[in-house]
């Protein structure tokens, strides 16, 4: 029976883009495309409330702290955001 090795964090990172983005679409009307994955959330017309709003979304579905801070300076846009949950995540979420 092969093993299966665990994906590499950014392959991790990777995989978490779609269900990040769906949690700003469902909450916050903003659909970001691959195309605007590096642009800020503020570049993409998010404002303090919506981002608020995001940053509990992402605890409710991913079950770890996310700040509005956050989202404003170290996870500012849609790649280093899935960087940073990949990196806090418990690994079985992403084998599905």
């Amino acid at each position: 029976m092969p093993v299966q090795s665990s994906p590499t964090p950014e392959a991790r990172a990777v995989r978490l883009i779609p269900p990040i983005a769906a949690v700003f679409k469902d909450t916050a009307g903003v659909e970001i495309g691959a195309e605007e994955q590096l642009a800020t959330f503020l570049e993409l017309g998010l404002d303090s409330l919506s981002l608020t709003q995001v940053a509990l979304s992402l605890k409710k579905k991913f079950k770890i702290k996310v700040t509005f801070r956050q989202l404003l300076e170290d996870c500012s846009n849609l790649t280093t955001l899935a960087r940073s949950i990949s990196n806090c995540l418990q690994m079985p979420f992403l084998h599905q």
